[in-house]
Formats: structure tokens, sequence, C-alpha cells
């Protein structure tokens, strides 16, 4: 029987229980206007271009998308020009072991990305193996990760999916 780890800890180092880490407040944010950026939707058909748009203006009020367009302005905002930049909804990790080799690393019984019997091991694949209470999630996630590919170990030449 597996021994159910301690839930999260947000008062790990960094996460609020350093006094030199600025602490976030429940003041609003100035809004934000990123003129002539390309954004990558993460949508695939949202428009001919397959989720792309290109040279438009993205205003942000509270930390949160508030306007998207061509024509998009917001007097007093503070603006960023987004010429040939690209913006996506969050940082996409496209190569990951979070919770196939969880988070603290050193117990051999959680790290399951590797099949080391053979050189070739296609059949091994990360869904069987994902832990989803490793503390590394809520860690990745505070660091703007939104989209993960979660992948087996890179031990073997054919390390499955």
């Amino acid at each position: 029987v597996r021994k159910q780890r301690a839930p999260f800890n947000p008062k790990l180092p960094g996460r609020g229980s350093d006094p030199k880490v600025e602490q976030p407040s429940n003041a609003p944010t100035p809004a934000v206007l990123i003129k002539n950026v390309n954004v990558w939707t993460a949508v695939d058909a949202i428009d001919s271009e397959g989720g792309v748009l290109n040279g438009v203006n993205v205003l942000l009020q509270d930390g949160k998308i508030a306007a998207i367009g061509s024509d998009v302005t917001f007097a007093g905002a503070e603006e960023f020009d987004g010429t040939g930049k690209v913006l996506t909804p969050g940082i996409v990790d496209l190569h990951s072991h979070a919770g196939v080799y969880p988070w603290p690393e050193g117990i051999w019984a959680t790290e399951d990305g590797n099949e080391m019997t053979n050189p070739t091991f296609p059949q091994v694949r990360a869904v069987d193996a994902f832990d989803p209470n490793d503390w590394a999630i809520p860690q990745i996630l505070a660091g703007g990760v939104t989209t993960s590919t979660i992948l087996p170990g890179s031990g073997n030449v054919i390390g499955g999916e």
C-alpha cells in the first residue's frame, strides 16, 4: 500500500515564507496594452491562420485579458510594443517529467520514468506512472506554466509516450 504524501505546503521557500519575497497584494494592477503582437490562442481554428492572431493589441486589466483586437486602445495604460513578438496564454513546456519523477527527488520508489530492462520500450506510458500529487506541480503552475507534455524518462533509446 502506497503511503499518501502530506498535502502541498505553500510555505516552501519562495512561496510566502521568505520576508524578502514580495507578497501579492489585493490592489488592482495598472492596465497594460501590448500593441501589434502575434497571439497564439491555443485554439485550433479560430481564424484562417489556425489559432494565430497576427498584429493585434491585447489589453490586460487587473492581471486578466480584457480585450484582443486590432483596434483595442485604453487611455492611461502602460504600453509595450509587441512587434515581431509572440504572446501565448501561458508558458508551454514541451518536455517535462513532472509527476513521473516526483519532487522531492531521491525516492527511488516514485521514479517511474524509465524501464531500464531493455533499450527499446515503446510501450512505456507516462500516464501509467503519473503522480498527480507531485509537490512540483503547484510550483510549476505558480511559475506560469499552463501546458506540459509529460514524457517518460530519456534513458531508453525508444522510451514510449
